[in-house]
């Protein structure tokens, strides 16, 4: 993204009076991709409702939803949102959306960064999860850009448009990506940690296996 754009590239906090641009900015997205949970009809939200939903996720210190604005023009968003159980407050879940207009162009880039640095910062979780289509290359290059890891793929995950034209389960799946939240530094000392009490571990029970 050349300085010029990233000037005219802004990312902030979605607020309850963005509401109705932002269900006007999904619908054109589910227009033009078969990449998101809906079409062009939108998320099933009345205004209403998502400016509720909005103020929800801006009082949850743990969650947040950023919009990226080009010339003030919303052309993408990401929601980001932490576990409330207890045994799973360490984990959060994320989607995200842009403008085909701007894909490759960095928005992508801009709103990742902004959800890991609130992830490390103000909602302390340990781990983001999404899911993105398998055939969606572009999406996943940009998740595994910024250290998301393959963990599983789920075939059939949800059906589109193309399905009515006999769209196969494998064509329509789903791959589940993960990232942590701990730096590199950090995470190669846990490795090592890991791999030392495996091979005490290993030692121990070569020499249980001795023991009468």
């Amino acid at each position: 993204m050349n300085e010029a754009y990233c000037e005219r590239l802004c990312i902030e906090q979605g607020r309850p009076e963005d509401a109705e641009e932002l269900l006007a900015l999904l619908r054109q997205v589910g227009s033009e991709t078969d990449n998101l949970t809906f079409g062009a009809e939108g998320p099933a939200f009345t205004i209403k409702q998502e400016r509720e939903y909005l103020r929800a996720m801006a009082e949850n210190p743990t969650s947040a939803f950023f919009v990226a604005r080009l010339d003030g023009r919303m052309v993408g968003s990401l929601s980001f949102r932490a576990m409330t159980l207890a045994r799973a407050s360490h984990r959060a879940e994320m989607g995200i959306s842009v403008l085909q207009e701007c894909w490759g162009k960095g928005v992508g880039n801009r709103l990742m960064e902004a959800a890991i640095d609130f992830a490390k910062n103000n909602a302390g979780v340990e781990i983001i999860s999404l899911e993105v289509r398998a055939d969606n290359t572009r999406a996943q290059a940009l998740y595994r850009k910024y250290g998301f890891e393959e963990i599983g793929r789920f075939p059939g995950f949800f059906q589109d448009r193309r399905q009515v034209g006999g769209f196969s389960a494998d064509e329509s799946l789903s791959v589940s990506l993960c990232h942590s939240t701990e730096d590199q530094s950090d995470r190669q000392k846990t490795q090592k940690i890991e791999k030392t009490v495996q091979r005490t571990r290993q030692a121990v029970g070569a020499a249980g296996s001795f023991v009468l």
